[in-house]
């Protein structure tokens, strides 16, 4: 069988290269060959508002194409078969995907950038052009499978290093400050208050993972204060990595995650897990992110607390199988759209580069 050819353009940022690789996985499992290209802009301050510009008010011609590649470290091949597919997200990447033309996907917001310059533009919300598919997930590499497997073999891995569990562990995302929210010192008291009352109330202990955005006096407290026996395995930002995320999501019977960040809610949602956000006392998230938090509510009962959470004891959190099944469902959907849109889009032209979002 011939593999599906797929170029992924990825600016560095682990995020968006998730997004990106989840959005191959959704589409063509194992039967794609993937090229992974790490790229950047260059001068971006000048480069960002001239390419966006050309691109909305002149089109993808061949000058502006050829400049476009120019403009950037690291690009794709000049000559690609029509059969080819290019994929990415993050801001920084989408003038590249928009040179690509023929079958490209771009994932998330173009920043005025004109959507019809993409075959698929995969956004949360209506994004105001022809191309746009809409999805109620932010993609990913998890699926409901993927985890199970995953979420095996590490509980397998630390029952057999020593690090017995008594029944499935739960799992912590901690992000930092971004979206709206901010952390202050009151709040990683009250987070590790609140997942101790949990570990006692539940019989459980935890998985542990912190991110790049961590403040490093919120990572302290939490390894401070946080003994073996409420903590399973921690991998601390900045410190040699022990299981990944993909490992201890799937491992875990329930997430807990910080609201600030979309793409780890997303993750645990994609992977089938009763999801919990955590709420810092400075939490302004803008309308979108929002909806956003209200749209995994009503669609997948994501439940949302903040860290002073006094009352633990009501978890009104779904049947896990009852929640795969409605995370399976979704991804299907997603799949068979992005999959008519492929086909029904044309390329890139000339003419469809007036209609600005």
């Amino acid at each position: 069988m011939t593999l599906r050819r797929v170029w992924v353009l990825s600016d560095g940022v682990a995020g968006h290269s998730n997004q990106a690789f989840g959005i191959v996985n959704l589409l063509f499992g194992d039967d794609a060959k993937v090229e992974k290209v790490y790229t950047s802009l260059r001068i971006p301050a000048v480069s960002r508002p001239l390419l966006r510009f050309l691109y909305n008010r002149i089109g993808p011609r061949l000058w502006v194409r050829s400049l476009t590649r120019r403009l950037y470290s690291g690009t794709l091949p000049a000559t690609r078969s029509p059969s080819e597919i290019v994929i990415s997200a993050g801001g920084n990447t989408r003038f590249l995907n928009a040179a690509s033309g023929g079958a490209n996907i771009f994932i998330g917001s173009l920043r005025r950038l004109n959507g019809n310059l993409f075959r698929v533009l995969l956004t949360m919300e209506p994004a105001g052009c022809t191309t746009n598919v809409i999805m109620t997930l932010p993609p990913s590499r998890l699926s409901p499978e993927l985890a199970e497997q995953a979420g095996a073999r590490y509980r397998k891995h630390l029952n057999e290093s020593g690090n017995a569990l008594n029944s499935k562990p739960w799992t912590l995302l901690v992000g930092g400050d971004g979206a709206g929210f901010s952390y202050s010192e009151s709040d990683w008291y009250n987070l590790a208050s609140l997942i101790r009352k949990l570990a006692q109330q539940h019989g459980i202990r935890w998985l542990i993972t912190t991110s790049r955005r961590t403040p490093a006096v919120g990572q302290q407290y939490l390894k401070k204060t946080l003994d073996d026996q409420v903590v399973a395995e921690a991998s601390w930002n900045g410190e040699p990595q022990k299981g990944t995320l993909i490992d201890y999501v799937g491992a875990s019977e329930r997430v807990f995650c910080t609201a600030d960040s979309m793409s780890m809610l997303g993750d645990a949602l994609n992977a089938g897990k009763p999801t919990c956000a955590l709420m810092p006392l400075n939490a302004n998230p803008n309308q979108r992110y929002k909806e956003a938090l209200e749209n995994f509510r009503d669609r997948f009962a994501l439940q949302c607390w903040p860290m002073a959470q006094e009352d633990t004891s009501n978890l009104e959190l779904p049947a896990p199988a009852d929640l795969r099944a409605s995370i399976q469902n979704d991804r299907d959907d997603l799949k068979k759209r992005i999959l008519a849109a492929l086909s029904e889009n044309g390329a890139p032209t000339q003419s469809n580069s007036d209609n600005l979002q």
